[in-house]
């Protein structure tokens, strides 16, 4: 029981907490940190539930988005894409990959699906 009513609690600091970001213009809608549920448990697991520590980190992370190497990690990313190919679309179609979590070491854990060839 104690498990149902840890998460009720998660529930309840997650809703409180995607409210208050997005009131105080800290997040919006289409944000590229994510507005997902994952992406703000992270930052309250981060900072052990504490609103206002993960409030406060989320709002550091959106500055240094948008200031990095002084054009943000947004216009980064698009200048030095390295999948940026004629060809990408093919492949993509055929090995679709991402990284899921980590193992104990903290290493990427890379998972591929291959589809067809």
């Amino acid at each position: 029981m104690s498990g149902e009513s840890e998460d009720h609690w998660q529930v309840q600091a997650l809703e409180a907490f995607r409210k208050q970001v997005f009131n105080e213009g800290i997040l919006h809608d289409g944000d590229s940190v994510g507005t997902d549920d994952e992406t703000l448990l992270r930052f309250l697991r981060a900072r052990k539930f504490d609103l206002l520590a993960a409030k406060k980190m989320l709002k550091d992370c959106q500055e240094w988005r948008k200031t990095v190497e002084g054009v943000g990690i947004d216009e980064l990313y698009k200048a030095i894409d390295p999948f940026n190919y004629p060809e990408r679309g093919a492949v993509f179609e055929c090995w679709p990959m991402w990284f899921h979590k980590t193992d104990k070491v903290a290493s990427r854990s890379n998972k591929a699906t291959l589809l067809s060839f």
